[in-house]
């Protein structure tokens, strides 16, 4: 292992960890040049420490950070798993160690570096005196400084494990959680059955057009992003143009529900690239996919939600008011984004029967995160339970050997177009509609 932070190599023990020595107990040539302390006259930016050490030099130590501009967030002696519950939820640019037993910056080695690696760990050799001390200490900062610096952007991965560490706090909740989770009987089992079977019904038919439509959308949202954001902070009602590409979202959901005439439904983006239509009340084929969805079933939770989306219009509202619905609206397009995303990424699967998934390969996180996103939004919990279940029962949809049995299906669209004109005053819906530039 490398004595020194000389030159940071990512993704190796060696650049995360350094021990530190006063400069007069090593030989010049051990001290590379770069790792020089910095001029008096050149101030580095305060960071933040996790501290590790015995009683007797904690308080010297702090009381050099703290008059070099550094914050020490927490000094406590900790377990090794509580010390990286710790660093998780403080996020430090350092851990400092000193004075505690060898056993212990093994455990912190083995332990902490492998799930923490951006995290700079520094051991200080030497504290014997305040000199000591202060020496060690400027070569320290400056090994953190300079492995912060190399630390690169790294993106939240989906595919990678991950596990979350939690305030003590969510203890309870987490318990009561897996208890649910514990208490998934077939008593539904059937009944889960048979919407799964109609939904693999729907996707031999319609998952080609679904997946092309999601394309559209994706392109659509881009550029609708950026509109809705400049027309939230400009404070203006054009922003309920996102109630309709909520609708949007819903209708790549809508695909895959049974009796839906996917010719009728929202349109995948704006007319024309220089033309869009403001609607004041939510226009047909929003009410037809909302209606599709909320007909089939999902998720009760989330069910008030998407129908206060078709209530969301512009009356006059004060700005506070009018920024709290637009981030209403913001928040549902992202959530069924991912929704539809999921739900075409499983459907890929399921109908292909040379997929992964078919022959039981332990998915990918980015899978296993769509499937658990499929079954939840279609309240579909015995069968989450029960994956190898889920894959028999998928083969023999796709291969026709197994149909669902007979049940309610969704009306025609003339008849809900019928129903709606009847319910609706004629007076509510004459609009020609006025031209206006963005």
């Amino acid at each position: 292992m490398s004595r020194w932070l000389a030159s940071p190599l990512r993704g190796t023990l060696d650049s995360q960890i350094s021990f530190c020595h006063p400069r007069d107990e090593l030989p010049s040539r051990q001290i590379p040049g770069k790792h020089e302390a910095q001029p008096a006259s050149v101030k580095q930016e305060s960071m933040k420490f996790i501290l590790l050490s015995s009683k007797p030099v904690r308080k010297r130590i702090k009381q050099h950070l703290s008059d070099l501009g550094h914050i020490v967030v927490d000094d406590e002696p900790l377990h090794p798993r509580a010390l990286l519950a710790a660093a998780a939820r403080q996020q430090p640019h350092g851990i400092l160690i000193a004075n505690l037993p060898p056993s212990f910056e093994a455990s912190v080695l083995s332990q902490f570096c492998e799930q923490l690696p951006d995290i700079a760990v520094v051991i200080l050799a030497s504290t014997d005196s305040n000199e000591a001390i202060k020496s060690s200490l400027e070569l320290a900062l400056q090994n953190v400084s300079e492995h912060v610096a190399a630390t690169p952007i790294r993106p939240y991965s989906s595919d990678e494990q991950r596990f979350i560490l939690h305030d003590d706090r969510y203890r309870a909740f987490a318990q009561e959680e897996k208890l649910g989770a514990s208490l998934v009987t077939t008593a539904n089992a059937e009944a889960e059955t048979d919407i799964f079977v109609r939904q693999i019904g729907c996707a031999v038919r319609n998952h080609q057009a679904a997946r092309r439509y999601l394309a559209q959308v994706i392109k659509t949202d881009r550029g609708l992003r950026t509109e809705g954001t400049y027309r939230t902070v400009h404070m203006s009602y054009k922003v309920f143009w996102l109630r309709e590409h909520v609708m949007r979202w819903a209708a790549v959901l809508a695909h895959y529900v049974e009796g839906v005439e996917t010719v009728f439904l929202p349109p995948p983006a704006p007319p024309s690239p220089t033309l869009d239509y403001l609607h004041y009340e939510p226009p047909i084929e929003s009410l037809y996919s909302a209606s599709a969805l909320i007909d089939h079933g999902f998720r009760p939770g989330l069910l008030p939600g998407l129908r206060s989306i078709l209530s969301m219009k512009f009356t006059g509202q004060s700005e506070e008011l009018l920024t709290a619905d637009a981030v209403i609206l913001f928040g549902w397009s992202s959530l069924l984004r991912e929704i539809a995303m999921a739900q075409v990424q499983v459907m890929d699967q399921i109908l292909d029967s040379g997929s992964d998934w078919y022959a039981g390969k332990t998915a990918s996180r980015r899978m296993h995160r769509s499937l658990g996103i499929f079954g939840d939004f279609w309240s579909l919990p015995w069968l989450r339970e029960h994956p190898t279940r889920m894959r028999d029962l998928s083969y023999l949809a796709i291969t026709e050997w197994i149909q669902p049995k007979p049940g309610h299906a969704l009306s025609p669209f003339r008849d809900f177009l019928r129903a709606h004109q009847a319910a609706t005053p004629a007076k509510k819906r004459e609009n020609t509609g006025s031209r206006e530039k963005p």
